[in-house]
């Protein structure tokens, strides 16, 4: 109702009120009218008793009860249009109450202006109830699900968790950040939890066979799409929104609760590479240990965790360390591997011929391959120096300089030789760049210089003088190569600087012969 700010009652925020406390006092002429027709109605009544005629009564009941609505929605409550009945006049100053509890977490306007109808004065939140809005990686979707408990933590409160409720995920996914917003009902009665404070949440999922979520506090029960704490023993209604509740199997939970697990796979043991995931799997019945590269299909990572949909049996045995070894000794010997699935070769060459065959190639084609070899010394130079961001770094720009690298005028066997060989190259960069440490982009260094000695042996391009080097010690004795420019001293990327000269100049006569 439009009228003057005569007083309030609240002068700043943060101040905690109750449903009836007085906030605003109020001059209205609108008010005054509205008080003066009710007592008018009232009085016209009074005269007219039991007699008159009857459809006057009724008129004049009618518009009592009129104006005391009126009154009320405007903001009076009974007590006070009680009052002004009783009292027999109206009063030019309205005090207006408090619609509910709650904080006032914002004051709009001062004392003295005149307001309209609409204008907000105070914005009062009930904060015994809060939201907490946290950040999920997209990678973390296949685990979220609508009504799942939360435990997080406030930066305010360490050491104390709080447990709150999924009641929305946000259907899009943030284009920048690449993480999906999640909304979480928490309970505050103690009012701890404030606006504005950073949390950090975690939500575990109990995962059964497929990847399904599983719950088993939800397992044959019934849940409100809008109250996620709302939930029931068999069909109905929401008590606070009337919503129909909905079966739990409907928001993505696994239907039985003693539904059988996940087959899991270490994350370590998994050489993924692109759309391709690799494991090697222990073959049983031979005198030595022997191992088998196998295609398999697995589903989401859960923590150091796979799991695995195909192509795995639960109670094999997988290499969980050393398969970036495995892989990139099985290229050396110019075998199927992770990085060189077994397919044809050009005019029916095996690999082991064709390792041994140079291609002409032109001096531009050679000029092109320059750079990539040295993004490549650059990243084993990072690597000695125990560099993780300098080689990833390197590893990005020989990515690109393998990219401007164009076998367009090459014949047609060394450009088919070429674009497996830049295949390979490139998958053993994108999984080098993903390295999070020393140790991982070694193992994916390996791989990388076991490609680069083929490529160097096949294209012979026009550098002065490049090495091999072996290490016999590298991952647990397995033993690995690698190139470089000083003929005489290793500079070991395997090791760093813990063992930095570990290593000895391989005597390769398709090498040593060209680079000499």
């Amino acid at each position: 109702v439009p009228g003057r700010l005569e007083r309030l009652f609240v002068d700043y925020t943060g101040v905690p009120v109750r449903k009836g406390d007085p906030l605003v006092s109020l001059f209205s002429p609108a008010l005054l009218s509205a008080q003066q027709e009710l007592l008018q109605a009232i009085l016209i009544a009074d005269r007219l008793g039991t007699g008159g005629v009857e459809i006057v009564r009724q008129t004049t009941t009618a518009t009592i009860d009129a104006a005391r609505e009126k009154l009320q929605l405007w903001g009076l409550t009974k007590q006070q249009v009680d009052e002004i009945e009783q009292n027999g006049k109206p009063s030019d100053h309205i005090t207006i109450a408090a619609p509910s509890g709650g904080i006032v977490i914002h004051k709009h306007v001062r004392e003295g202006m005149y307001v309209q109808t609409g204008t907000p004065i105070y914005t009062i939140a009930d904060l015994s109830q809060v939201w907490v809005r946290l950040e999920a990686y997209e990678s973390d979707l296949p685990w979220l699900r609508y009504g799942q408990p939360v435990t997080f933590t406030a930066e305010a409160y360490p050491g104390e968790s709080t447990t709150g409720t999924v009641a929305f995920i946000d259907p899009v996914v943030d284009e920048q950040s690449r993480t999906v917003r999640v909304r979480v009902n928490v309970p505050n009665p103690s009012l701890k939890l404030k606006p504005g404070m950073f949390v950090r949440g975690t939500l575990e999922a109990k995962v059964a066979e497929g990847g399904k979520v599983l719950s088993t506090s939800l397992a044959g029960k019934w849940i409100c799409p809008m109250h996620p704490e709302v939930v029931g023993g068999e069909p109905g209604q929401c008590d606070r929104c009337g919503m129909p509740l909905v079966p739990a199997t409907d928001l993505g939970y696994a239907g039985e609760p003693d539904a059988a697990p996940p087959l899991l796979v270490p994350a370590s043991a998994v050489l993924l590479t692109g759309s391709r995931a690799v494991v090697y799997v222990a073959v049983a019945g031979r005198d030595r240990p022997t191992y088998a590269g196998r295609e398999i299909l697995v589903g989401p990572r859960a923590g150091d965790w796979y799991i695995a949909l195909k192509g795995l049996k639960e109670g094999e045995e997988v290499v969980v360390n050393g398969s970036f070894m495995l892989d990139a000794e099985l290229q050396i010997r110019a075998q199927p591997s992770m990085m060189m699935p077994q397919d044809p070769e050009p005019d029916g060459m095996s690999h082991e011929n064709s390792a041994m065959k140079a291609v002409m190639i032109s001096d531009g084609f050679r000029d092109q391959l320059q750079p990539v070899i040295e993004e490549y010394l650059a990243v084993q130079t990072a690597l000695t120096a125990d560099d993780l961001t300098a080689a990833a770094k390197a590893a990005g720009r020989m990515s690109e300089a393998l990219g401007r690298a164009s076998p367009a005028a090459l014949d047609e066997e060394a450009r088919s030789l070429w674009e497996r060989q830049a295949r390979e190259l490139a998958l053993s960069l994108d999984v080098l760049l993903t390295a999070d440490a020393l140790q991982s982009q070694r193992e994916c260094f390996a791989a990388l210089s076991s490609v680069m000695i083929r490529t160097l042996q096949w294209f012979e391009p026009d550098q002065p003088a490049i090495f091999r080097f072996h290490c016999p010690m590298a991952f647990n004795g397995r033993g690995a190569d690698w190139l470089q420019t000083d003929p005489e001293t290793a500079a070991n990327p395997y090791f760093g600087a813990v063992m930095l000269t570990c290593g000895e100049r391989v005597e390769d006569s398709r090498f040593d012969d060209r680079t000499e």
